[in-house]
């Protein structure tokens, strides 16, 4: 273990001793820990067992023999509000903790919470969670506690053992389910339970660490996230392990896992502290003036402005999750989701499913059906697999199959779990990898064809991207992606909102974007613009945010809302300066599309706008077209030969032929057929 002066570094290593109490909420550290992951990630990882709870781990901080703690939610507020230079940097379980209310099986004159009144209650230590909480519930009983309540301390849950078997404490609260097998065993019994109204565990560090071994602490808390995440989309497959190392049986643990929810992110909603100060100072147990969400709160340090773009992110996969559970709580054990239903859970994109008609149609799919040639389709940035799902299951061309590629491992891992109740893993594959270095051996083959929404924006290195993309397709294979680019040359304004609110670096102009993907070994490059539609999206979701601001404030904090709300007026303010646009980009791989003038064509053809089918002539409605783009004529990157403008392709084909050429892979390539 590191010295007591605080964390060190070794070479780019860096120890990080962690505290916590001997429980199930802290296994994914362990977890972590034995599989190898903090030591992968450049941490000497160590942990300390804390049974004396959120007091002795306070203490331990503001000693600087530990420098980050897992602690209760008012433990860690009432150490700060007391002056500690301690300060709470994430959410560990966003869940509210339920303690029991324990007496001995002995006492059975005692058989509710309210025969405890004026009675004696141990608590581990002055300050600590039990101290706290047997406040709070006593006041929910309308008991006067400096009168009502006489409190012992006992140290740790040993220490409470000992002091109920020797008649000095008559009550001792701590959580339900690590206290349980005491109930079960006949030592103790629960006679009352008292719910935390805020996540019950937070993470907290000195503040001197904070500014030393911030960006370490960030990592941790990342590595962590990736088991609380597996825990968390594979919860009955855990069961045994929680039954095994906490003294539960399977149905204990099963049902322990069913409400619990980890979140092991860097952001701390306002709610959570303000609810916490509010109680404690209601109960005299800090002082006043009482501290703000400022005084208690430390960002970790990051990239450029990664704190307000990870408060979003967790903010919304918050929403996300808790969304998705409780769509998957109305199904049957082990059922998943209507694929066509899932737009505004796993969309990430603009527009939803019409959206994805519009790039089936590009790719040239919607023409074929099950008697189509088989074709495996790349998804270049998969996110929550919803876009897959909804190919293969709502589109349904049947010979078609879809590989997600998602770097970040959350999201791959909660696809992929969606997936699987969808039982759509016959033909939807997640792979979590890096799009600029993916293999094809890794993807299981070569593509036929591949899309994206919205991710190379996010992608400083074009070339790397596109050259890598371009290796994963087959010659001839279409790339359709919708993404934004650049009109006319940013101000400073519009660069900050794009690097620090969108993680938008370095947008290409349609020239340079060509350029990247002509030199990346696809021809026939075509754009389409859609900025007038972009446009209309992020200002359609900014008002209808801001409609809503002070529900969403209430439920979720000023602090979140506020930065919601900058989020979407930022990007909406950039769009509506008419600098940025967006563009659908089609292009083929290789040199395919020179070979013949009429498959040359028939790419002209694939991106020419055409009628809506639906009434209403929207966007994207119809499957067999959508409206031509009122803002700006059509860019097309074809050469000389090509159909500038995105016309004259019927020049070529009689409307009155027998049958209608198709728009698909196999006419592109080699072409026609009819149907």
């Amino acid at each position: 273990m590191a010295a007591s002066g605080g964390p060190t570094l070794n070479g780019d290593v860096a120890t990080i001793r962690v505290g916590g109490v001997p429980e199930h909420f802290n296994a994914p550290f362990h977890v972590a820990h034995s599989r190898g992951l903090y030591r992968q990630n450049h941490i000497d990882f160590h942990w300390q067992d804390f049974a004396g709870g959120t007091g002795a781990m306070t203490k331990a901080l503001s000693e600087r023999t530990i420098d980050v703690a897992i602690l209760l939610s008012e433990g860690i507020v009432a150490d700060i509000a007391k002056g500690s230079s301690n300060r709470i940097v994430g959410t560990y379980v966003r869940s509210p903790l339920t303690w029991g209310i324990h007496t001995s099986a002995k006492n059975t004159n005692i058989q509710s919470a309210s025969d405890l009144k004026g009675l004696v209650y141990g608590v581990s230590r002055m300050g600590s969670g039990s101290h706290l909480m047997a406040y709070v519930d006593a006041r929910s009983r309308g008991w006067d506690p400096s009168h009502d309540l006489q409190l012992k301390v006992v140290g740790s849950l040993d220490g409470a053992r000992e002091a109920m078997d020797k008649g000095e404490i008559q009550a001792f609260m701590w959580e339900k389910y690590t206290t349980k097998w005491l109930c079960d065993s006949g030592e103790w019994k629960r006679v009352g339970e008292c719910v935390t109204p805020w996540p019950c565990f937070l993470v907290a560090a000195h503040k001197d660490v904070i500014a030393t071994h911030g960006v370490a602490i960030r990592k941790l808390l990342e590595v962590t996230r990736l088991v609380c995440h597996e825990i968390e989309t594979q919860k009955s497959s855990w069961v045994d392990y929680f039954s095994d190392n906490y003294k539960n049986t399977k149905e204990d643990a099963a049902a322990w896992l069913a409400g619990v929810h980890w979140s092991c992110e860097p952001v701390v909603t306002d709610t959570t502290v303000t609810d916490c100060v509010n109680a404690l100072a209601s109960l005299d147990l800090i002082a006043s003036p009482t501290p703000s969400v400022a005084d208690v709160v430390t960002c970790l340090p990051g990239e450029a402005n990664e704190d307000h773009l990870h408060a979003m992110y967790w903010y919304r996969k918050r929403q996300i999750m808790a969304d998705i559970e409780a769509a998957l709580a109305t199904k049957p054990e082990g059922g998943g989701l209507d694929p066509s239903e899932e737009e505004t859970l796993t969309h990430y994109h603009y527009w939803g499913n019409d959206a994805v008609n519009t790039a089936c149609e590009k790719l040239g799919l919607k023409s074929q059906t099950g008697s189509g040639r088989p074709c495996r389709i790349l998804d270049a940035g998969s996110g929550l697999g919803g876009v897959c799902r909804y190919w293969v299951h709502s589109l349904q061309p049947a010979h078609c199959s879809v590989v997600g590629v998602e770097i970040q491992q959350e999201l791959h891992n909660l696809a992929d779990d969606l997936t699987k109740r969808a039982r759509l893993t016959d033909r939807v594959t997640h792979i979590c990898g890096d799009l600029c270095t993916v293999t094809k051996d890794e993807c299981g083959g070569l593509f036929d064809g591949a899309y994206s929404f919205l991710v190379f924006l996010h992608v400083a290195d074009r070339h790397a991207l596109f050259k890598n993309i371009r290796s994963l397709l087959k010659p001839g294979a279409i790339l359709y992606a919708e993404d934004y680019y650049q009109r006319e040359p940013f101000t400073a304004e519009d660069e900050e909102i794009l690097t620090n609110y969108v993680a938008c670096k370095n947008l290409p102009t349609l020239t340079q974007y060509k350029e990247h993907l002509e030199a990346s070994g696809f021809e026939s490059v075509h754009f389409e613009d859609v900025t007038g539609r972009f446009r209309e999206f992020v200002n359609q979701r900014a008002a209808a945010f801001n409609a809503k601001y002070d529900e969403k404030a209430a439920k979720h904090g000023q602090h979140v809302a506020a930065s919601f709300r900058r989020f979407y007026e930022g990007v909406a303010k950039v769009w509506n300066g008419g600098r940025v646009g967006g563009v659908r980009v089609t292009a083929v791989a290789g040199a395919v599309a020179s070979a013949s003038s009429r498959r040359r064509d028939l790419l002209a053809r694939l991106n020419r706008p055409r009628p809506a089918l639906m009434r209403g002539g929207s966007y994207g409605q119809g499957l067999k077209g959508f409206v031509k783009p009122t803002d700006t004529p059509a860019y097309n990157g074809v050469g000389a030969g090509g159909m500038a403008g995105g016309g004259g392709a019927d020049d070529d084909f009689d409307d009155d032929e027998e049958g209608r050429l198709c728009d698909c892979m196999q006419c592109i390539r080699g072409g026609p057929h009819y149907y």
